[in-house]
């Protein structure tokens, strides 16, 4: 059980590097009512904290603060795009530390909508209509705009990250290395960041 009235009830996939994971909830006490929870490991040891030396404690926790700072990140420019159609609704996050016989360290749970992957429903071979494809393209380009009016540089487009909702809206998520660009700043994205079969040309150079 999760956020107080949330029950795990399935596992729905993992993220590149197996550090984030997402899964199906329900709530406990109205029938029906679904969301995802995405599970992101921020940091793990091996052993036991006390264990540890005093310099090597201090280190622990000031690393486990700042990823934990750094991954809020994620949850901001969410937050900052919330209600509209096409991107993906943050609800809800909080920290998690956890300690079992192996080793300890802290994960960030975040509360979203419940919606369908693009990649997902090209794994399973479904044939998308012109009038489908031209929708995605034209859902995606208003989540960029939308994106790109809050200064927002989401630097990872790919099917995993497009997803559609039961209206079939197309939606643009995972917000995880995304950045915000100031006005001043190059709206170039830095060469290896993101997934390298979806780069943009400028980044191989």
């Amino acid at each position: 059980r999760v956020f107080g009235h949330w029950q795990i009830k399935e596992f729905l996939g993992s993220g590149s590097g197996g550090k984030s994971a997402v899964f199906r909830l329900e709530h406990t006490e109205t029938r029906g009512v679904e969301s995802a929870l995405k599970v992101i490991s921020l940091i793990e040891e091996h052993g036991r904290l006390e264990s540890f030396s005093p310099d090597r404690q201090r280190e622990y926790l000031q690393a486990r603060d700042a990823r934990s700072a750094q991954a809020e990140r994620e949850v901001c420019l969410m937050d900052a795009l919330q209600g509209n159609t096409n991107i993906v609704d943050y609800l809800d996050h909080t920290f998690v530390d956890w300690t079992d016989e192996f080793g300890f360290g802290r994960d960030m749970l975040i509360r979203m909508e419940k919606l369908t992957d693009l990649r997902g429903q090209i794994s399973v071979g479904k044939e998308f209509t012109r009038e489908e494809i031209l929708k995605i393209g034209r859902d995606i380009c208003t989540a960029l705009s939308l994106c790109h009016e809050e200064g927002i540089l989401h630097r990872d487009i790919k099917p995993e990250n497009i997803f559609i909702n039961k209206k079939g809206h197309y939606k643009l998520g995972d917000f995880g290395i995304s950045r915000m660009v100031s006005s001043t700043s190059s709206a170039v994205a830095s060469t290896g960041i993101g997934t390298p079969q979806y780069w943009a040309p400028e980044q191989t150079s």
